[in-house]
């Protein structure tokens, strides 16, 4: 549901190319802060979250095409953090073995058959939006016990290194911060929220080695 294969994803930003006028993200911020007119049909290419593949599979692509990306990163995830909350969601939703998950302290999630799950995984993801992160992941850590499900195993290189986030930074790409634990900012204390944005912008700069001015609401 929300994955592509790169052939598709090549041929899309191929036609991006063709039909567009790709700019930089920081250009487009500042004509719009600025007032000024940006070139006609003016669009900037954006990821979330920091997965590998954007590093893997998309810088290839884009470099192929001379197109410069964005990529906003949840900074707690990376380097063998703990899985990126959502991710782990849909690997367990998705692997778990029966028509039930049993999650500690809430409703049992129908999961229904195999490749029909994506109601489930956006079910228990709303479920779990509210949740403080280090609750949260107890949370799913149990619940994946219960059902089996090796969520390490499952998620292993799922996410950049900061090897990835230093070449991608190189590589002339903006790098975004999106919190540490890709948590709903609006519902986090201000200290929370402070400390989340804080500390994602400041790993992020020290690793490559720029400012870090640009921030993406998870959720």
């Amino acid at each position: 549901e929300i994955c592509l294969p790169v052939a598709a994803f090549r041929l899309q930003m191929a036609f991006v190319a063709r039909a567009y006028r790709v700019v930089p993200l920081d250009d487009l911020v500042d004509a719009l802060g600025a007032g000024r007119s940006l070139p006609r049909r003016s669009l900037a290419i954006t990821f979330d979250d920091g997965y590998a593949d954007n590093h893997r599979l998309g810088l290839p692509v884009l470099r192929a095409l001379d197109l410069p990306a964005t990529v906003y990163v949840a900074t707690g995830s990376l380097d063998g953090g703990p899985p990126m909350w959502t991710s782990a969601v849909r690997a367990l939703v998705l692997a778990a073995r029966g028509d039930l998950l049993d999650v500690p302290g809430m409703a049992a999630v129908a999961l229904g058959p195999a490749g029909t799950r994506h109601a489930a995984v956006r079910a228990l993801t709303r479920t779990l939006v509210p949740l403080a992160a280090e609750a949260r992941e107890r949370l799913l850590a149990e619940t994946a016990r219960r059902a089996g499900v090796d969520l390490q195993r499952a998620l292993g290189g799922a996410m950049l290194t900061w090897a990835d986030v230093r070449e991608l930074a190189a590589a002339g790409w903006t790098i975004g911060a999106h919190t540490v634990t890709h948590g709903n900012v609006a519902l986090m204390s201000a200290a929370e929220a402070e400390r989340e944005i804080v500390e994602s912008r400041d790993t992020l700069a020290r690793a490559a080695g720029t400012p870090v001015v640009h921030f993406c609401y998870p959720n």
